[in-house]
Protein backbone atom coordinates (compact mmCIF):
# COMPACT_ATOMS: atom_id res chain seq x y z
CA UNK A 1 0.00 0.00 0.00
CA UNK A 2 1.46 2.98 -1.10
CA UNK A 3 0.34 6.14 -0.50
CA UNK A 4 0.33 9.16 -2.33
CA UNK A 5 1.19 12.30 -0.79
CA UNK A 6 -0.49 15.66 -1.96
CA UNK A 7 1.13 18.98 -1.56
CA UNK A 8 -1.22 21.50 -0.34
CA UNK A 9 -2.04 24.19 -2.90
CA UNK A 10 -1.32 27.32 -1.38
CA UNK A 11 -4.33 29.65 -0.65
CA UNK A 12 -5.24 32.84 -2.85
CA UNK A 13 -5.51 35.02 0.54
CA UNK A 14 -2.96 37.28 0.85
CA UNK A 15 -1.62 36.73 4.14
CA UNK A 16 -0.43 39.74 6.22
CA UNK A 17 3.24 40.42 6.34
CA UNK A 18 5.17 40.06 9.49
CA UNK A 19 8.14 42.36 9.68
CA UNK A 20 11.26 40.83 10.97
CA UNK A 21 13.42 43.70 12.10
CA UNK A 22 10.65 44.37 15.28
CA UNK A 23 8.33 41.98 16.90
CA UNK A 24 4.79 43.03 16.92
CA UNK A 25 4.89 44.15 20.42
CA UNK A 26 6.06 46.89 21.77
CA UNK A 27 9.52 47.44 21.67
CA UNK A 28 11.06 48.79 24.98
CA UNK A 29 14.34 50.11 22.81
CA UNK A 30 15.16 52.81 20.61
CA UNK A 31 12.66 52.69 17.33
CA UNK A 32 9.66 53.95 16.18
CA UNK A 33 7.57 52.77 18.92
CA UNK A 34 9.71 54.31 22.02
CA UNK A 35 7.70 57.28 22.55
CA UNK A 36 4.76 55.00 22.64
CA UNK A 37 6.18 52.77 24.92
CA UNK A 38 7.30 55.60 27.26
CA UNK A 39 3.55 56.90 27.66
CA UNK A 40 2.31 53.29 27.53
CA UNK A 41 4.82 52.67 30.63
CA UNK A 42 3.97 56.09 32.65
CA UNK A 43 0.18 55.29 31.99
CA UNK A 44 0.79 52.00 33.55
CA UNK A 45 2.45 53.07 36.29
CA UNK A 46 0.09 56.09 36.93
CA UNK A 47 -2.61 53.23 36.82
CA UNK A 48 -0.46 51.47 39.77
CA UNK A 49 -0.26 54.59 41.89
CA UNK A 50 -3.71 55.44 41.75
CA UNK A 51 -4.69 52.05 43.05
CA UNK A 52 -2.18 51.85 45.70
CA UNK A 53 -3.41 55.23 47.06
CA UNK A 54 -7.20 54.16 46.32
CA UNK A 55 -6.49 51.07 48.27
CA UNK A 56 -5.01 52.83 51.42
CA UNK A 57 -7.52 55.52 51.40
CA UNK A 58 -10.03 52.63 51.42
CA UNK A 59 -7.83 51.39 54.29
CA UNK A 60 -8.04 54.81 55.74
CA UNK A 61 -11.42 55.61 55.57
CA UNK A 62 -12.40 52.23 56.84
CA UNK A 63 -10.36 52.91 60.18
CA UNK A 64 -11.82 56.37 60.14
CA UNK A 65 -15.64 56.79 58.84
CA UNK A 66 -16.99 59.39 57.98
CA UNK A 67 -12.86 61.09 56.47
CA UNK A 68 -13.23 64.73 55.56
CA UNK A 69 -11.01 66.36 53.54
CA UNK A 70 -9.89 69.88 54.77
CA UNK A 71 -12.27 71.68 52.41
CA UNK A 72 -14.82 70.11 54.67
CA UNK A 73 -16.21 67.80 51.69
CA UNK A 74 -16.46 64.66 51.60
CA UNK A 75 -14.30 62.78 48.25
CA UNK A 76 -16.86 61.56 46.14
CA UNK A 77 -14.53 60.21 44.09
CA UNK A 78 -12.47 58.45 46.25
CA UNK A 79 -15.87 57.22 47.80
CA UNK A 80 -16.26 55.32 44.66
CA UNK A 81 -12.87 54.05 44.20
CA UNK A 82 -13.37 52.39 47.65
CA UNK A 83 -16.10 50.67 46.26
CA UNK A 84 -14.06 48.97 43.73
CA UNK A 85 -11.75 48.21 46.70
CA UNK A 86 -14.17 46.84 48.66
CA UNK A 87 -15.48 44.30 45.90
CA UNK A 88 -11.83 43.45 45.31
CA UNK A 89 -11.75 43.20 49.34
CA UNK A 90 -14.82 40.92 49.30
CA UNK A 91 -13.10 38.70 46.53
CA UNK A 92 -9.58 37.89 49.18
CA UNK A 93 -9.62 35.23 51.90
CA UNK A 94 -10.97 36.97 54.72
CA UNK A 95 -8.30 35.44 56.66
CA UNK A 96 -5.52 36.72 54.64
CA UNK A 97 -7.81 40.31 55.03
CA UNK A 98 -7.72 40.05 58.70
CA UNK A 99 -4.66 39.59 58.82
CA UNK A 100 -3.62 42.62 56.31
CA UNK A 101 -5.92 44.86 58.37
CA UNK A 102 -4.40 43.97 61.60
CA UNK A 103 -1.13 44.76 60.08
CA UNK A 104 -2.27 48.13 59.14
CA UNK A 105 -3.70 48.59 62.94
CA UNK A 106 -0.17 47.81 64.23
CA UNK A 107 1.44 49.88 62.04
CA UNK A 108 -0.69 53.26 62.52
CA UNK A 109 -0.92 52.21 66.35
CA UNK A 110 3.26 51.59 66.16
CA UNK A 111 3.56 55.07 64.60
CA UNK A 112 1.36 56.32 67.15
CA UNK A 113 2.88 55.36 70.20
CA UNK A 114 6.68 56.10 68.45
CA UNK A 115 5.28 59.63 67.58
CA UNK A 116 4.36 60.32 71.50
CA UNK A 117 7.58 58.87 72.60
CA UNK A 118 8.84 61.61 70.50
CA UNK A 119 6.80 63.94 71.53
CA UNK A 120 7.53 63.05 75.34
CA UNK A 121 11.68 62.93 74.36
CA UNK A 122 11.13 66.66 73.03
CA UNK A 123 9.24 68.36 76.25
CA UNK A 124 11.82 66.25 78.57
CA UNK A 125 14.55 68.04 76.37
CA UNK A 126 12.47 71.39 76.15
CA UNK A 127 12.24 71.12 80.00
CA UNK A 128 16.29 70.25 80.90
CA UNK A 129 17.11 73.00 78.40
CA UNK A 130 15.31 75.80 80.08
CA UNK A 131 16.96 74.25 83.78
CA UNK A 132 19.84 74.79 81.91
CA UNK A 133 19.56 78.06 80.87
CA UNK A 134 17.62 79.27 84.36
CA UNK A 135 20.86 78.00 86.17
CA UNK A 136 23.55 79.93 83.51
CA UNK A 137 21.28 83.16 84.06
CA UNK A 138 21.70 82.89 87.90
CA UNK A 139 25.37 82.25 87.59
CA UNK A 140 25.81 85.30 85.20
CA UNK A 141 23.23 87.23 87.86
CA UNK A 142 25.65 86.14 90.49
CA UNK A 143 28.77 86.74 88.99
CA UNK A 144 27.52 90.36 88.13
CA UNK A 145 26.73 90.62 91.32
CA UNK A 146 29.60 90.19 92.78
CA UNK A 147 31.70 92.06 90.32
CA UNK A 148 30.36 95.04 91.15
CA UNK A 149 30.92 93.95 94.91
CA UNK A 150 34.35 93.68 94.15
CA UNK A 151 34.40 97.11 92.07
CA UNK A 152 32.67 99.00 94.96
CA UNK A 153 34.99 97.48 97.43
CA UNK A 154 38.30 98.59 94.93
CA UNK A 155 36.73 102.11 94.41
CA UNK A 156 36.70 102.38 98.63
CA UNK A 157 40.15 101.22 99.11
CA UNK A 158 41.40 104.08 96.53
CA UNK A 159 39.17 106.45 98.23
CA UNK A 160 40.42 105.75 101.67
CA UNK A 161 44.31 106.00 99.83
CA UNK A 162 43.44 109.49 98.17
CA UNK A 163 42.27 110.69 101.38
CA UNK A 164 45.36 109.23 103.76
CA UNK A 165 47.51 111.18 100.75
CA UNK A 166 45.46 114.40 101.08
CA UNK A 167 46.17 114.15 104.81
CA UNK A 168 49.48 113.78 104.73
CA UNK A 169 49.93 116.92 102.69
CA UNK A 170 47.27 119.32 104.01
CA UNK A 171 48.24 121.75 106.98
CA UNK A 172 47.92 120.28 110.27
CA UNK A 173 45.98 122.04 113.16
CA UNK A 174 47.82 123.79 115.66
CA UNK A 175 48.47 121.96 119.05
CA UNK A 176 48.12 123.66 122.47
CA UNK A 177 52.12 123.24 122.34
CA UNK A 178 52.29 124.81 119.15
CA UNK A 179 50.09 127.78 120.65
CA UNK A 180 52.67 128.41 123.26
CA UNK A 181 55.94 128.41 121.57
CA UNK A 182 54.16 130.72 119.11
CA UNK A 183 52.91 133.20 122.01
CA UNK A 184 56.75 133.20 123.80
CA UNK A 185 58.29 133.57 119.94
CA UNK A 186 56.62 136.54 119.40
CA UNK A 187 57.06 137.63 123.21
Amino acid sequence: MTRKTTQRKPSKRKQPVISRKEPPTLSMGKGKNSALDKSVRTSRAEAISRQIRRLKLSQVQRLTPGLMLSSGKQDVADNDSSQVARTHRQRRNPRHQQHSEEMLDNYLTATSELQLRQLALEEKQFEADVKLKGARLELEYEDIKLSREQRSDTIEVEMEKMTTQQQKFAPRKPTNSDVKKLKRATH
